[in-house]
């Protein structure tokens, strides 16, 4: 049941080219060599080679308190394990659910596996702004859209570098600000943890933001005018993920900027929600 269910997810993504167990067995036998006893990764390596496979996926169903769905990617090249993932099901009509969920995270690793550059991650996300001390006199709360690239896994697995621009617009006080606008462009550095389906990605960013911001040309007047600049721009970032697919998350995204003139330090925070495609 386990093997049926990492098998059928597989072939549902339309990326690989399976071999049927029986299939398999066949040509394995003409060498006198026995599938269902293979259980390490030079064994799966040299079925692979067999059968010209890119990948050998092995894995066993183990029983204690609870079941433990355990699966294993083995490398036919390099003969070595290249990725390696658990799931425990409470009762035996859970273990579909827990190779499912197996299946889903090795899909996505081999995919990124397989690629000669490195995977890369787009996004687009919509937030709501709130100003901080000096900023939060001046105009009221705000909202954006934010739009960025990074690509993955750079130098060590897990690194993220890349970039991002955004616009923010923020609503007007009486007497102080009409409105204001922004329009940050920063590099993006960052890490991925993982966790199954789940993933934690700090970011740190630098670059630049241009400023434009709607005074009121006095207390008593209706009318203003525009006053822009530019300015550095900092921001800290963490964006919490949810793979629902391996090319398609959703993304949470608290964050906290500061910009730099000649008066003192801008800052505000961001909460945001969006989505990431893999490519």
């Amino acid at each position: 049941m386990a093997r049926n269910a990492v098998e059928l997810a597989l072939f549902k993504t339309g990326l690989y080219d399976i071999l049927e167990k029986e299939h398999i067995r066949l040509i394995v036998e003409e060498r006198k060599r026995q599938i269902d006893e293979c259980r390490d990764s030079e064994c799966a390596a040299a079925i692979g080679e067999l059968v010209s496979a890119g990948y050998v996926v092995i894995g066993s169903v183990d029983r204690g308190d609870t079941y433990m769905v355990q699966a294993k990617v083995v490398d036919v090249e390099k003969k070595c394990i290249v990725i390696a993932e658990t799931a425990a099901a409470e009762e035996s009509g859970k273990i579909r659910d827990a190779a499912e969920r197996i299946s889903l995270i090795i899909t996505r690793k081999i995919e990124r596996l397989g690629k000669k550059s490195k995977p890369g991650a787009f996004s687009a996300a919509f937030g709501f702004v709130a100003p901080l001390g000096y900023l939060s006199r001046k105009v009221g709360f705000g909202y954006g859209i934010t739009l960025s690239c990074v690509a993955e896994d750079l130098f060590v697995n897990g690194l993220q570098l890349g970039g991002s621009a955004r616009f923010i617009y923020f609503t007007g006080k009486d007497h102080e600000a009409h409105h204001a606008m922004m329009v940050p462009v920063n590099a993006l550095a960052g890490y991925r943890f993982s966790m199954r389906d789940f993933s934690i990605n700090p970011y740190l960013g630098f670059g630049g933001t241009y400023s434009l911001v709607y005074y009121y040309r006095d207390r008593e007047s209706a009318d203003y005018t525009a006053s822009g600049a530019f300015q550095p721009f900092l921001l800290f970032r963490v964006d919490l993920t949810y793979n629902f697919t391996p090319m398609l998350q959703l993304q949470l995204r608290p964050e906290y900027a500061m910009m730099f003139e000649q008066d003192g330090v801008i800052q505000f925070f961001s909460a945001g929600i969006g989505v990431g495609v893999f490519f």
